[in-house]
């Protein structure tokens, strides 16, 4: 349940997933049922609650995120000039998450990631020049002749 979850909060908002802000409403739906003073399973009232807490927590962070306009890509992507960007020196540009540790440079823009948010092998990025997908995106657009 907490894979579906994360998942669903991970596809959220993205154009390739349209269903699934739908299949979330659903599930909150189902969930807010469970947590309800009515359930008499304490254990499915517990986990209903603590996803939903998870599930208002992930859209919370998202709409501070969003706020403050730290939406790299978007902010990439329709960014004018070609200016070399100050990108953050310890938080990974994929989550944004504070966890300094194995972050990992793409050898194009020098953006920080770790290496399980963008499901890629450690050994893939430390053993040659690793590009993250927004530097390969620009390079096949620059080739197709679009930017």
């Amino acid at each position: 349940m907490e894979n579906l979850v994360t998942d669903l909060l991970t596809t959220l908002n993205l154009p390739e997933y349209p269903a699934s802000a739908s299949i979330l409403e659903v599930l909150c739906a189902i969930l807010i049922q469970n947590a309800g003073t009515s359930s008499k399973d304490f254990a499915s009232r517990s986990m209903a609650i603590d996803i939903l807490g998870t599930i208002a927590a992930r859209l919370k962070h998202d709409a501070v995120i969003c706020s403050q306009e730290k939406f790299w890509v978007l902010q990439d992507l329709l960014s004018k000039d070609a200016a070399p960007q100050n990108y953050p020196k310890d938080t990974c540009c994929a989550c944004l998450g504070g966890r300094a540790e194995n972050l990992f440079p793409c050898s194009g823009c020098n953006r920080l990631f770790h290496a399980e948010c963008l499901d890629i092998e450690e050994d893939e990025v430390l053993n040659q020049n690793w590009y993250c997908h927004m530097c390969i995106c620009s390079k096949q657009l620059a080739a197709e002749g679009i930017i």
